[in-house]
């Protein structure tokens, strides 16, 4: 559907002529009687298509250059052109506009056409027959050595798609759910009490009680964990925040889960195998590249940007890592992305209609604007960077409907980059709470060690803890924490900002 020969901005229009397709196929699938186990294969063909071709021009060839080096080097020259690590400097800047673009698109062809011939004879060869395809059954099924709940939501119906190690199945759920998604869509970034709730009634309750977690995790024991795979309108909804708050009974996810977020299984398996490979340093005694935006050119001040950084630098650095602190200008930044393991960002997000326009705003957001596109131009693969650490406004956020199958956002963009681990946000977020939020997941890498684990639970702890204070508090925003309130939202619009029910739900995780 959409040829790797493409750049990411002419793959992405072709495909959002295609929304909503696979999710309505997968609801028709299974009201015909077909099994969870191929709709959840078909979900994944048709879904996530353009970080799939990210993934696969990233694709591990250590097994592929030990046994067939031939086919190795030939692959990894046409990736390197589709790619964009193999420019031809010496020629462009000479040639005209039109030259260099006629150009560019003849040796893109040449380099897809040669990729695919190269992929078809890999593929004949002994233990290779499935390379690049998308996961089979049983990959699937060893992906999930925690749930993955794949909620699938369209208008002939909709089903939570879980896959186990076992095996698959299937929840229908409510005959409503499409439509009342649409409804609470249009409160989205100023969730309700009401909304939470029925998020829990509607699609978590159902799914824990199927896993039969039917109580809260008792101190001290360890915390089950779930990857949730939303699909269609149902993309930027809190699902790791569902449920009933003010009872302090349990009846939330919150108090039953662990929390993250994937845009599709394939997604998974590549954050897994990322997190396996035995050449990567340990990030503890490695590097943490800092960048502070407390000022940003045409927007409003950010007052705790830089007491979120220096509380990250004070206990960053009782851990032994050693501190970068670039200039915050796009160049600057790609750069020192390529010698850090922890990368933490406090400033002003931006999203676009367009996701690849997606941005995060430095010093020259208008001239040379550090955008999803250009991170996913950035290939860390090579070194799986540990933590992405996007404390700005909206940074997980889809805002074009049309888009959410592809669900590229900043926070996704930055772990197809290569980082295991990026913690993002799905709407405007407090200033002087991205302080209090950072300082605890930090402690708890701190406390914890530096690990895949410490990462998502470190999400998972600080949100608990602020998640009581609001109970406590018993109000809709969070007062202990601050005095002076402003949103790290880099809108140039007249949008007037609306309180939030629980400052503490926008943050998510995405990784290993």
């Amino acid at each position: 559907m959409a040829a790797r020969s493409l750049p990411n901005a002419d793959k992405q229009h072709m495909l959002l002529q295609a929304a909503g397709i696979a999710s309505n196929a997968a609801a028709i699938a299974l009201i015909v009687g077909q099994s969870p186990a191929k709709v959840v294969g078909w979900l994944e063909m048709g879904r996530g298509i353009l970080a799939g071709n990210v993934q696969d021009l990233r694709t591990d060839l250590a097994m592929l250059q030990e046994r067939h080096s031939d086919l190795a080097a030939s692959f990894d020259n046409s990736r390197g052109i589709l790619d964009g690590t193999i420019k031809n400097e010496s020629i462009l800047p000479r040639m005209s506009h039109g030259s260099s673009i006629r150009l560019e698109t003849e040796k893109r062809r040449q380099a897809h056409h040669q990729l695919e011939t190269t992929v078809q004879a890999i593929r004949k060869q002994p233990e290779f027959e499935r390379f690049l395809l998308p996961p089979a059954e049983d990959e699937i099924l060893a992906a999930a050595n925690s749930p993955i709940v794949i909620i699938n939501v369209s208008c002939h119906r909709c089903d939570a798609l879980i896959v186990l190690p076992s095996g698959f199945e299937c929840i229908k759920l409510s005959s409503n759910l499409y439509h009342d998604i649409q409804e609470h869509r249009m409160n989205l970034t100023s969730p309700s009490k009401a909304m939470l709730e029925w998020l829990w009634d509607y699609i978590v309750s159902p799914v824990l009680t199927r896993l039969e977690i039917l109580a809260p995790t008792p101190s001290g024991q360890q915390w089950p964990r779930i990857w949730w795979i939303p699909t269609g309108p149902l993309v930027g909804f809190p699902l790791h925040a569902a449920g009933y708050h003010q009872e302090e009974q349990g009846r939330t996810t919150l108090d039953r889960v662990v929390s993250s977020y994937a845009i599709s299984i394939r997604s998974i398996r590549g954050a897994m195998h990322t997190r396996e490979q035995p050449h990567q340093e340990t990030p503890a005694g490695s590097r943490i590249a800092l960048v502070t935006m407390t000022d940003t050119p045409e927007l409003s001040p950010l007052h705790f940007a830089s007491l979120e950084t220096r509380s990250v630098q004070a206990v960053c650095q009782s851990m032994g890592l050693k501190l970068m602190v670039p200039v915050p200008c796009k160049r600057e930044v790609l750069s020192v992305l390529q010698s850090s393991q922890i990368f933490h960002f406090a400033g002003h997000g931006g999203t676009h209609d367009d996701p690849l326009k997606s941005l995060l705003l430095l010093k020259d957001w208008k001239t040379d604007p550090l955008t999803s596109d250009s991170i996913l131009q950035t290939n860390l693969s090579f070194k799986a960077p540990f933590l992405a650490y996007l404390s700005a406004c909206r940074t997980g956020q889809v805002r074009n409907k049309d888009s959410v199958d592809e669900s590229i956002h900043l926070t996704a963009a930055y772990q197809l980059a290569g980082f295991r681990h990026v913690i993002g946000t799905l709407w405007s977020v407090d200033d002087s709470i991205c302080v209090e939020m950072a300082r605890m997941i930090y402690e708890v890498l701190r406390d914890d060690g530096i690990n895949d684990k410490a990462v998502r639970e470190g999400l998972h702890r600080a949100s608990r803890r602020l998640r009581d204070v609001w109970v406590q508090n018993d109000k809709v925003k969070i007062e202990a924490f601050t005095g002076r309130r402003s949103e790290r939202d880099g809108k140039l619009d007249d949008d007037t900002a609306r309180e939030r029910p629980a400052l503490w739900v926008p943050y998510v995780h995405y990784g290993a």
